[in-house]
C-alpha cells in the first residue's frame, strides 16, 4: 500500500535530489516534493507544511546543524532525518542530540523508505499522545478548578502536586 507524504528534501546535488525520491518510492512512499539546495529556499519553504524533512549533512554554506536551528527557533516539529555520504560516529551522534530523527547513509539509500516510514509513524504516535495528554490536562484543570470537592494529588514522595480550588476553600 503506497503512503502519500510531504517531503522536503535539503539536497545540492540533483541527482542524489532525484536518487532519494526513487528510494521513497521503492518504498512504497508516493513523495509530494520540493527540493531546495540552500538556506533561503529552505527557510521559505518551511511555511508550507512537511510530513518530514531529509537532509544532506553538508551543503554549500549551509548544513544539517543550521537546518536543525532554524526547526528549532520556528518551533517546528518536523522530524528530520539525514541522508548523508558520510557521517562519523560522532557526528551522527551529534545530530541525533540536536534533534535528527534518524540518518541514512547515502551507500545505503535502499533503506530510506523504511526509515521514513518508522520516523513518521513514531513522530505521528508522539503528536496523537501529546494531544491526548493535553485534552486529559484541560479536563482535570477545569474539574480542580470548579469542583466544590477537596481533591489533593500528591506524587510518589507525598509532595502535594495537585490542590483544588475545593480544598483550598475547606483547608485553607
Amino acid at each position: 500500500m503506497t503512503v502519500s507524504l510531504r517531503v522536503l528534501v535539503l539536497e545540492d546535488r540533483p541527482e542524489d535530489a532525484e536518487l532519494i525520491l526513487l528510494e521513497l518510492r521503492r518504498g512504497e512512499i508516493a513523495p509530494e516534493s520540493l527540493i531546495v539546495t540552500n538556506q533561503r529556499d529552505f527557510v521559505q519553504a518551511l511555511e508550507l507544511p512537511w510530513d518530514v524533512i531529509l537532509a544532506d549533512y553538508r551543503l554549500p554554506g549551509f548544513d544539517a546543524f543550521a537546518a536543525l536551528d532554524i526547526l528549532k527557533q520556528r518551533g517546528l516539529d518536523v522530524p528530520l532525518i539525514l541522508v548523508t555520504a558520510t557521517l562519523g560516529d560522532e557526528s551522527a551522534a551529534e545530530c541525533i542530540k540536536r534533534g535528527a530523527a534518524d540518518y541514512v547513509l547515502k551507500d545505503r539509500v535502499a533503506r530510506l523508505g523504511a526509515a521514513v516510514t518508522q520516523v513518521v509513524n513514531q513522530h505521528r504516535l508522539r503528536a496523537e499522545g501529546e494531544r491526548k495528554l493535553n485534552a486529559v490536562r484541560a479536563l482535570n484543570q477545569g474539574i480542580f478548578e470548579t469542583s466544590i470537592d477537596a481533591i489533593v494529588v500528591a506524587d510518589q514522595a507525598q509532595r502535594i502536586v495537585i490542590f483544588s480550588a475545593g480544598a483550598e476553600a475547606i483547608f485553607g
